[in-house]
């Protein structure tokens, strides 16, 4: 296996040939337009005539140093029921997610402008950021910002002396004092 701080791994849940196929074609676009190593179960599977999958996917997630969690309706359900490949997946992003919280990120073909997140978020992740890959304004430089660990915005040094407010001192004025 490669070095795992080469690696991008995606989890999905399979779907119909359309959105299997949307998914290796996005995995070839981070692969060829991008240089990320990005590694898929489809990959595997090629490789092998006897595929252990539930070796494959343990080793798929744990030895990525990135994971691309492509979050959709049947992901949750999976997700939440704990139910084949993806359950077994979710099992390990539960038990890894706190110690390692920039190891996943959670992308979404559905329009977040369309869905609810509540719809493709399974419920132990709880409400946490999902690229619309779809409508966002600038999806793809947002994923490659969480794939680098480089930040898009620039932010100044804090200056070496504070700038403190103007203080007046306010008199007590009565009506005798007039």
């Amino acid at each position: 296996m490669m070095n795992s701080n080469d690696v991008v791994a995606i989890s999905y849940a399979q779907g119909n040939e359309e959105y299997n196929e949307k998914i290796i074609g996005f995995v070839n676009l981070l692969r060829k337009e991008y240089g990320y190593n990005v590694i898929m179960d489809q990959m595997y599977k090629q490789e092998e005539t006897a595929v252990d999958f539930n070796e494959m996917m343990s080793k798929l997630i744990s030895n990525s140093n990135k994971v691309i969690v492509i979050l959709s309706t049947k992901y949750k359900q999976r997700a939440d029921d704990f139910d084949g490949g993806v359950g077994r997946e979710y099992r390990i992003i539960l038990d890894e997610i706190v110690n390692k919280p920039k190891k996943y990120i959670f992308v979404t073909f559905d329009s977040l402008e369309v869905i609810n997140t509540k719809d493709i978020m399974p419920s132990a992740l709880g409400n946490r950021e999902i690229i619309d890959l779809i409508h966002e304004k600038n999806k793809l430089n947002t994923l490659l910002s969480k794939l680098s660990d480089k930040p898009i915005y620039q932010f100044s040094e804090d200056a070496k002396n504070k700038k403190l407010p103007t203080q007046h001192v306010i008199q007590f004025k009565s009506e005798k004092n007039k």
